[in-house]
């Protein structure tokens, strides 16, 4: 008997319960989200979930990569970056800039197809990103790429 194994499928998720859980539980397992307050984080994913800013990669019906993001001014998306702050801007829901809060991944070949995920999601609007440690390093600041359709 062949095993057949589907390849990765990037989705963009719905709220419901195994969605919410499933992201929850996922996002709860990585640094820095593992020290957070896990009411504040559910409350942050499960409004990622509802506006539908975010991508997952889905792979044998478990989702095993996540990406959510806040819509801000791209001005307040400047001055995050430029001056490393550690709080987020104002979320605007007609932004015309994307703030990628969280990003966490089982695999790192999942990686690529969650990042050209929220590049199409987030078309013709830049995509701001940083990497946060906990254990003292210094924030790790990203270029913003700008959103836009691969095929």
């Amino acid at each position: 008997m062949i095993l057949k194994i589907s390849p990765p499928n990037v989705v963009t998720c719905e709220l419901n319960d195994r969605n919410l859980m499933s992201v929850v539980w996922l996002v709860s397992r990585f640094p820095p989200f593992n020290a957070f307050s896990f009411g504040l984080m559910v409350e942050r994913l499960y409004e990622q979930l509802l506006l539908k800013n975010n991508v997952a990669v889905v792979k044998d019906g478990k989702i095993v990569a996540y990406s959510g993001w806040i819509f801000v001014d791209e001005h307040d998306a400047d001055l995050w970056l430029s001056e490393n702050q550690t709080a987020l801007p104002t979320q605007v829901i007609d932004g015309n800039a994307a703030i990628v809060t969280v990003l966490v991944s089982q695999n790192k070949n999942h990686l690529l197809p969650l990042i050209r995920g929220i590049s199409k999601k987030c078309l013709n609007k830049k995509v701001y990103r940083k990497r946060i440690f906990i254990d003292g390093r210094s924030n790790v600041l990203r270029p913003p790429i700008k959103g836009h359709t691969l095929d």
